[in-house]
């Protein structure tokens, strides 16, 4: 990295800096992957003569795994391209941990770098066990991934996080999951590709669906590249990875290792996972679960078991690859679940459990005869054979012996900051926000009160946690939007989010007062939360005048003025007199704007 640090320390350098920043990324351009059963190919093309995308494919040290990265850093030329490097050496700092740890690392290393400069990038990381093709990434609000399958599918990966930059302090990356079977082709491109004649998002699709047909891939993306026009508004990156049809296994820097042939040929996975609960459910709960979840996972063709002790869950899941990760990813997307964390994924070639049942501690008879029920807590229990010799067997007998209290214990504080939060946020929701105490929210999260001031000293800074919990819940979602479908399309989806859910607009009006304190540290929060949010906004509406969504006479900065303008004062008036339609409210006003952005602004 010294290099780099040389680079933004001379400032003055000009046209040499330009030189050595070129250099700098030739020699960060993805290489060969020498991985037996796997090629890579590279292409990119510059709009001003520094690219602001980073790309990467690196197989490991121990051959096992390679990691594939595509980002793509807000603007062109010199400033972009020491961002985009800057990020991608501070991933390959972190290239031993799984992909969210090192997005969530990355971003923290480089975060004041990207304030300074007011800017944000967009990334995909992910990372191949090379043995089977299991596949886990992390998209920051990049969404220009897709998979081309041997059987001519095709499937274009969304984005759901943010991008680098933007994300709020705190906020984990949502870990994912996709398999790449023989013949498949996982390819990634830079928005630059948007900016293609006639492109659609089908443009990628497309060429996932040839570079599974082509020889080489080089080959692909050279023919691809030779299409596009010499000169290109915007900087152009593609990076693709395809799984022959022949045997795969791991690579070693002695050479290949003898592919182990059990990890090729499997179709099932054993997936355990953790978390912990909200609250405790009581006994009917537990029994509406278990008759809910026995009856879905056998129409799923899942097996396994789910262990609840206290508020602990313990969970083994097996079955179909794909299958089995939706269905941990439902048990992450509940709001009752916190810290939910993936602890074993292996590929099985049977089954250590017959069918699907559930666990929790009971002596009731009635209960105990139940069809899916097994009474696993019995102290008198002699464990199968057949199940402990297993990994997944093997954990939980670990949780089975373990005391409620010692397994809560050995959890981070960051789930009981969660549970808090996620409290609050149904307090708020009951009594609103000038009701809300910590008394009331220690009692809807099964705490004391003095726990929950040990993290959240005073009413305020807890609503000001709550509110940027809050925000994010309701915004993630739909942060692809504006780079797909444009800001005032996006603006308009999250019109309708908030008056879906109007406690939290109530809770936005009642921050108002702190954050015009000066004095009041909950106020800063929303202050920086708020202008975050202005600023992705701004970013937003830049790119919609690059690609030609708005005129270029509009200024983005006063743009994004004026909009949020027009979206936070519908939505404080909507509490007051609810409109039956306040999108088509909010859409016709905004077309206003945009007939107005078509004339210059005078000064």
């Amino acid at each position: 990295m010294g290099l780099l640090q040389d680079l933004y320390d001379d400032e003055d350098a000009g046209l040499d800096q330009t030189v050595r920043l070129r250099s700098v990324q030739a020699a960060l351009q993805p290489g060969r992957v020498a991985a037996r059963g796997w090629t890579a190919a590279y292409a990119s093309r510059a709009a001003a003569g520094v690219s602001g995308d980073l790309a990467e494919v690196v197989v490991a040290p121990d051959g096992r795994t390679a990691s594939l990265t595509l980002g793509d850093v807000m603007g062109k030329g010199t400033p972009a391209g020491l961002l985009a490097a800057n990020l991608l050496g501070a991933l390959d700092a972190l290239a031993r941990e799984n992909p969210a740890v090192a997005v969530e690392g990355a971003e923290s290393a480089v975060r004041a770098r990207f304030e300074r400069a007011s800017a944000f990038a967009t990334l995909f990381h992910a990372r191949v066990r090379l043995s089977d093709g299991a596949v886990e990434f992390v998209d920051a609000g990049h969404g220009f991934a897709a998979i081309g399958h041997a059987d001519g599918r095709t499937e274009r990966i969304a984005s759901v996080d943010l991008p680098i930059g933007l994300q709020p302090r705190g906020f984990a990356r949502l870990p994912r999951h996709v398999d790449l079977g023989p013949g498949d082709v996982l390819v990634c491109a830079s928005d630059g590709i948007l900016e293609l004649p006639d492109a659609t998002f089908d443009t990628l699709t497309d060429l996932a669906a040839r570079l599974v047909a082509v020889p080489t891939l080089t080959d692909g993306l050279a023919a691809f590249m030779a299409s596009a026009p010499e000169r290109v508004d915007d900087d152009l990156t593609l990076v693709a990875l395809r799984r022959d049809h022949g045997p795969a296994g791991p690579t070693t820097p002695n050479g290949p290792e003898r592919p182990r042939t059990e990890h090729t040929t499997m179709t099932l996975r054993s997936l355990v996972f953790t978390t912990a609960r909200t609250g405790r459910l009581d006994q009917a709960g537990l029994l509406r679960l278990l008759e809910l979840e026995r009856a879905r996972n056998a129409d799923l063709g899942i097996t396994g078991v789910l262990a609840l002790d206290d508020v602990n869950v313990f969970g083994i899941v097996e079955g179909p690859a794909e299958v089995v990760r939706d269905r941990v990813r439902e048990v992450a997307a509940d709001p009752a679940n916190v810290d939910v964390q993936i602890v074993l994924d292996d590929p099985i070639d049977r089954r250590a459990f017959p069918d699907w049942s559930m666990a929790f501690r009971t002596d009731d008879p009635a209960i105990l005869a139940l069809p899916g029920f097994a009474d696993l807590f019995d102290p008198e229990r002699v464990p199968s054979p057949a199940v402990t010799a297993t990994r997944s067997g093997a954990l939980l007998e670990w949780f089975l012996r373990t005391p409620p209290g010692q397994l809560s214990t050995r959890r981070s504080a960051a789930p009981v900051r969660e549970r808090i939060l996620e409290a609050a946020i149904e307090v708020l929701r009951d009594v609103g926000p000038a009701r809300a105490s910590l008394a009331a929210v220690a009692d809807r999260a099964g705490l004391s009160e003095d726990e929950v001031a040990k993290h959240y000293q005073t009413v305020p800074v807890l609503l000001a946690a709550t509110l940027a919990t809050w925000l994010d819940r309701v915004i993630a979602p739909f942060a692809p939007m504006a780079r797909t479908d444009g800001t005032v399309a996006y603006l308009r989806r999250l019109v309708v989010a908030f008056a879906e859910d109007p406690a939290l607009d109530r809770l936005i009006i009642s921050s108002l007062a702190p954050a015009a304190d000066p004095g009041e540290p909950a106020g800063e929060a929303f202050l920086v939360s708020y202008r975050a949010f202005r600023e992705g906004i701004r970013a937003s509406l830049e790119h919609d005048v690059e690609v030609g969504r708005e005129p270029r006479t509009m200024d983005p900065y006063k743009g994004a003025q004026q909009l949020l303008a027009l979206f936070d004062g519908l939505r404080i008036q909507n509490l007051f007199d609810p409109e039956p339609d306040v999108a088509a409210t909010f859409a016709r006003a905004a077309e206003r704007l945009r007939t107005g952005w078509s004339e210059p602004y005078s000064s």
